[in-house]
Order: C-alpha cells, then sequence, then structure tokens
C-alpha cells in the first residue's frame, strides 16, 4: 500500500489554506480529499470541508468551528456528518457542538462479545449490514477556574440486518433487532492545557454519567460511567508526549452495536479503527466496559511559515494498548495492542491533518490465531 495520496491530500490541503495572513485573523477554509485505506473499511474516497473563525480575543480556540465529511469505501462503509462548534455561543459562558451524522455499512463487522473474540475463517459469516441515523448535542458551561460542567443527548436509529448463517443471527445478542437508542448524559470537565487542538502541556479530563431508558423514549435501559484523561508533557526542544486514558463501564441491558463504542468527551468514541487501538479493525472490541490508554511521541520536524502564518510538520511515534471486560467473565488474559507511525501537519494553530500507518496483531477462531493487521489512516485533529 502507498502513503502517496494521502501526502497528497496534505499538500493539497497546506495549498488551499495558505493564504496571507492579516493583522486581523480571518476565517480558514480547508477543502481537502479524503484518501485512506485499513484492512476492514478498504480503500477510501470521499472529502472533508471545514470553516473555522478565528477568536481575536485568545480566550476560546475560535470563535466558531463548521465541518463535513462524505466517505465512501469500497468496502461498503460510508460516514458523513455536519458538525458546529460554537466555543462562546452567543458571547455566553456556554460551548455547543451540535453532529448530525449518518453511517452505513454493508459488511459491518461481528466477532462475539468480550476479550475472546475472534474473526471467522470465513470472513462473509462475521458480516452484517447496518444503517444509522444519529444526532448528537453537548453543551458545557464554564465554572470558576478551569472547571467546566456538560450534559449530552444522543439519539439515533439503527437498523440492522443479518443473513441467517451470520454468527450475529446465530448468537443473537440484545439489540439485533435494531431499534432506537436515546439517552441523556451529564458530567464535569477539568480543562488545564495550553491549547485544545495542539496541547504541548497540561492536562484535560471528564467524568460523566449516562443513562438510556424507556422514559426517554429509548428502546433499552441501562447505565453508564465514563472517565477520560489527556495529557501533554513537553520534552525539551520540538518533542511533546502526549498521553490518553479511557474507562467506560456500563450496567444493564445494552444493544451491542454500542458496545464498540464509549461515551465522554474523548474523540472518536470507537474501539479499533482510526482513534483507538489504531492497527486494528473498526469495532473490533465489543463488552460491558474498556480500558484503554495511548501515548504518542510528538516530534517536529520542519517549522516555517506559509505567507506569514506558522505551520509545523511532526513524526509521531505511537502506541495503542487497551482490552474490553464483560461483567461475570473471567478477566482479559492479554491485551490488545497497535503502534506505529504518524505524520502530522499543523496549519496555524487551528486545525491539524494527520497520517496514521499502524500495525497489530489480531485474533483467529482459526490457526494460526494470531496475524498481522495493518491500517492506513487519513484524518483531521490528534486522536486525543
Amino acid at each position: 500500500m502507498s502513503l502517496c495520496a494521502p501526502l497528497i491530500s496534505l499538500a493539497l490541503a497546506a495549498a488551499l489554506a495558505g493564504e496571507p495572513a492579516p493583522a486581523a485573523p480571518r476565517p480558514v477554509f480547508l477543502a481537502i480529499p479524503l484518501v485512506s485505506y485499513d484492512s476492514n473499511l478498504r480503500l477510501g474516497l470521499g472529502a472533508f470541508g471545514q470553516v473555522i473563525l478565528p477568536d481575536p480575543s485568545g480566550e476560546t480556540p475560535y470563535r466558531a468551528n463548521l465541518s463535513t465529511q462524505l466517505l465512501f469505501t469500497t468496502g461498503g462503509y460510508q460516514n458523513h456528518f455536519l458538525r458546529a462548534d460554537l466555543p462562546a455561543l452567543g458571547g455566553s459562558r456556554w460551548r455547543l457542538m451540535v453532529t448530525a451524522r449518518r453511517v452505513a455499512w454493508t459488511r459491518a463487522p461481528y466477532y462475539g462479545l468480550g476479550p475472546d473474540s475472534a474473526r471467522s475463517e470465513d470472513p462473509e459469516r462475521d458480516l452484517w449490514a447496518q444503517s444509522r441515523w444519529l444526532l448528537r448535542a453537548d453543551a458545557r458551561a464554564g465554572l470558576p477556574g478551569p472547571f467546566e460542567v456538560f450534559g449530552a443527548l444522543n439519539v439515533q436509529r439503527e437498523r440492522v440486518n443479518a443473513a441467517a448463517d451470520a454468527r450475529l443471527t446465530e448468537e443473537a445478542p440484545l439489540g439485533v433487532e435494531g431499534g432506537r437508542l436515546v439517552w441523556l448524559g451529564a458530567g464535569v470537565v477539568y480543562e488545564g492545557r495550553d491549547d485544545e487542538v495542539n496541547p504541548r502541556q497540561g492536562l484535560a479530563a471528564d467524568l460523566s454519567f449516562r443513562v438510556s431508558s424507556p422514559w426517554i423514549g429509548s428502546d433499552w435501559a441501562y447505565q453508564g460511567v465514563n472517565l477520560g484523561v489527556r495529557g501533554a508533557v513537553p520534552l525539551g526542544g520540538r518533542v511533546v508526549w502526549a498521553s490518553n486514558l479511557v474507562l467506560d463501564a456500563r450496567f444493564g441491558d445494552e444493544p451491542f452495536f454500542t458496545m464498540s463504542t464509549f461515551a465522554g468527551l474523548s474523540r472518536g468514541g470507537v474501539l479499533g479503527g482510526r482513534w483507538t487501538l489504531r492497527g486494528l479493525p473498526e469495532e473490533r472490541l465489543r463488552g460491558d466496559g474498556v480500558a484503554l490508554t495511548q501515548h504518542e511521541l510528538r516530534v517536529t520536524v520542519l517549522e516555517h511559515q506559509v505567507r506569514g502564518a506558522p505551520w509545523a510538520w511532526a513524526l509521531v511515534p505511537f502506541v495503542d494498548v487497551g482490552q474490553v471486560w464483560m461483567w461475570g467473565a473471567p478477566p482479559p488474559d492479554q491485551l490488545a495492542v497497535g503502534g506505529g507511525l504518524g505524520l502530522r501537519l499543523v496549519a496555524k494553530e487551528l486545525l491539524v491533518l494527520r497520517v496514521d500507518v499502524a500495525r497489530s496483531v489480531d485474533t483467529y477462531a482459526e490457526p494460526p490465531t494470531r496475524r498481522p493487521s495493518t491500517q492506513v489512516l487519513v484524518l483531521s485533529e490528534h486522536p486525543f
């Protein structure tokens, strides 16, 4: 597989966003083609657009961040979204982020539940067709000092279709019939990083609780708790060590299609694929709870200016380690580990583009039971 297309995408992004830097900050426009590949989603083609309105006061990361994505892959996967992030809504202390997302996947994987799940020798047995419409809203308000409170609303409609001989049909976990999932969440945030987009030092953490119930229109009833901790430490010169920790646990009757995800304010929220446990396929692991940690060494190798605006390129070796568990089952006897090397472009301290090449080892039901898995990922934003 080649990195030419991702590198061309990064170069094109630099050309499109490299407008003259005036005395007063002006909107930053980004429009890039998306080209990606991983062992599960296959070749992905699409487009990503973003408009960032800078905050001249520097009190917020930006006044507004509007983004949209269209993505289709040869693995039958679609992921399209519209997102608005308003850090100081109407000049108030409230921050609002609203995301409308459409996900369709004709070859979505289901490898079973728990840490001992394994891929079949016949890959068609592990597949099902997913169709999801989702609306997510997060509202945050500042408290005295570096603390905030936040609330979240998640509404989604899930359609599930599996063949008669598929593993999903045979095991019939909760949620195999599809339906409507609604949950409400609330929590507290500590934000002590020097920068949200590209942090170099400091710590951020969030602790939240969520509930899904027929009382709020959901077809399922369960509760969840999430802890996320993200930090960065300068190691001198142009080197920054960044880390992420996520703990998430659910209690009650949760549908299988959310057991590969976690809540809170951590980016991504999916086990495997583009954001966590890189190197493993998207939605590879499902469980009642998850514990994972991620570490990156962000080494800036080139800094320059494009028409007066700062640009930085970094090489980023990384490692992701984690595992899921099931209540009432023995604890996992081995961890899921993925690692690799990334290339990051930090443009005007307002946006980050990345190419990550990740490698992991996956578990199969038939010998050889441990086989390599590789991904090439092209995205915006650091994974944490």
